[in-house]
């Protein structure tokens, strides 16, 4: 990676960590340019020279976070064939150190003065990464999208409540319960 690639990146992630700090009491729709250059102490033009919108600089925000949000969700898979639940190791399920490494985001996502949009948008996500690997014959007579939309609220609520915590327990505690929390369910 050249000298160039690494300004851009740095740029980028200043306007993007600008941005979740006017989240924290903007919403996206009312942050104007001026103010994220402003807070990433950014001109106008270098603004423009990556960016169109500030809804821009949120999607590829956005974007990063949920390559990993799904690179966290499949890890339990790649070692699991067929996968079953009985079989998972704890320390494989990620998805809470996914977490933890955007916890700032996930603190705007769970936050009760936040637009309920990027609830909505993590929820897609969830059930998306679910919808890949549902086994049909899972729970016979009801609807897989029922069953999806119930398993991806129930991840949620785990993360809400640790969010509610303040996030103190770590996230080899919370793949812990999770863990448990599958195996007795079944």
């Amino acid at each position: 990676m050249n000298k160039q690639d690494l300004r851009v990146l740095k740029t980028k992630n200043s306007l993007q960590q600008a941005l979740l700090e006017l989240l924290k009491t903007i919403p996206l729709e009312k942050i104007k340019v001026t103010e994220i250059c402003k807070a990433a102490n950014i001109n106008r033009g270098t603004f423009y020279l990556h960016y169109g919108t500030v809804e821009d600089v949120f999607h590829d925000f956005f974007q990063e976070v949920i390559r990993d949000l799904q690179s966290s969700y499949d890890e339990p898979y790649k070692n699991t064939i067929p996968f079953e639940i009985s079989k998972i190791n704890p320390n494989s399920i990620q998805i809470f150190h996914h977490i933890k490494r955007h916890q700032s985001f996930y603190e705007i996502v769970f936050s009760k003065n936040t637009n309920k949009s990027y609830y909505y948008m993590l929820f897609d996500q969830i059930r998306l990464n679910m919808e890949r690997d549902y086994q049909s014959d899972q729970i016979p007579d009801v609807p897989m999208d029922y069953i999806i939309g119930y398993q991806a609220n129930a991840i949620i609520g785990l993360i809400i409540v640790w969010y509610e915590h303040g996030f103190k327990e770590t996230p080899e505690e919370m793949s812990k319960k999770l863990h448990h929390i599958l195996k007795i369910s079944r």
